[in-house]
């Protein structure tokens, strides 16, 4: 979870009240291959689905290919 600062715009008088946190959940992608240092990384604030659409992306930089043996942790979300 990341804090997030929402202004309403339509606030007049003074603006520091016009401020509301909010949280929001950030998913991140992570891949790197076993032993190596490098690694490949991209974040969303979407659904699982958006997260989901971003691993391949991560993996490919890495140099996922056809032979590749994939060994996958995640949260359990569907």
């Amino acid at each position: 979870m990341i804090p997030a600062v929402r202004i309403d715009k339509h606030c007049t008088g003074d603006k520091r009240k016009a401020r509301q946190l909010e949280w929001q959940e950030a998913r991140l992608c992570l891949v790197y291959e076993q032993g190596c240092t490098e690694k490949s990384h991209a974040v969303t604030l979407g659904d699982a689905n958006a997260a989901g659409e971003r691993w391949p992306e991560c993996a490919i930089r890495q140099g996922l290919n056809r032979q590749s043996k994939i060994h996958c942790v995640s949260a359990g979300a569907p």
